[in-house]
């Protein structure tokens, strides 16, 4: 096992390490039961979320162990980059790998748990409220871009909000493994956005307030959106049909 603690945290030194001995299957609360597993756990007084990552096929354990890293250990780095540039992410506690035959079998990241809520659940707020949220929603996503901060999986559940009591809003990132830092380019920042809200209209409407808060031209940002958007609606429906068919060989 390979674990990295954060030296905050000494107290939840044995909470890590029973994770990857039952731990995490005999506690806590789903909050998220998919491909990944997302629980929360009562530690001490202490909420703490631990997210649990599929376990990796052959060739990408592979990967994971001598050339990447495991999900969970980038995610752990990159969080404590956002917190270094100032971008709010779930302070993260510790990553745990460990190892089968060698190789990288299960990854858990353990963070702070936090009430924020996804930037989705906006379209529950009155209609003012959300008008502003998506508008500062934009405002984040150009924030971020400029201080040359790429999530590759930016979506309205990976973005938190909290509206106050003054009626502003703070946001925070989530599921942060896969990021890039460095000087994005427009082509780069508009392509980023292709899922950043659930309907390909939304997208379109969205893409375009952030063109308008950059100055850019639309018609570019508007093709580059569309070229994106289409690339990976066509990639997603290509895994279901192959599923569908790995599911109907199996039956046979």
């Amino acid at each position: 096992m390979k674990k990295i603690l954060n030296r905050q945290y000494p107290e939840l030194d044995g909470f890590t390490d029973e994770l990857t001995r039952g731990g995490f299957d005999r506690g806590g609360e789903y909050l998220h039961d998919g491909r990944n597993k997302v629980k929360v756990f009562e530690v001490d007084g202490r909420r703490v979320v631990v997210k649990r990552f599929k376990q990796p096929h052959l060739f990408n354990r592979l990967v994971y162990t001598f050339v990447r890293g495991s999900k969970a250990g980038r995610a752990y780095r990159n969080a404590n980059l956002l917190l270094e540039k100032g971008i709010a992410t779930p302070t993260v506690i510790a990553c745990v790998d460990k190892k089968r035959r060698g190789l990288i079998a299960e990854s858990y990241l353990v963070t702070e748990y936090t009430d924020f809520k996804a930037v989705r659940d906006l379209r529950t707020e009155e209609k003012y409220i959300r008008a502003m949220g998506e508008n500062k929603y934009i405002e984040y996503a150009v924030l971020l871009h400029t201080k040359g901060i790429n999530h590759k999986d930016f979506t309205n559940t990976n973005v938190l909000y909290r509206l106050n009591d003054d009626l502003s809003f703070d946001f925070m990132l989530i599921d942060v493994n896969r990021m890039s830092f460095g000087r994005m380019t427009r082509y780069t920042c508009i392509a980023s956005l292709k899922k950043i809200a659930e309907d390909s209209d939304s997208i379109f409407v969205l893409t375009e307030k952030y063109a308008r808060q950059r100055g850019w031209n639309l018609y570019f940002c508007h093709s580059v959106i569309a070229a994106h958007r289409g690339m990976w609606e066509n990639r997603k429906k290509a895994k279901a049909s192959l599923r569908r068919i790995l599911g109907r060989k199996r039956e046979q």
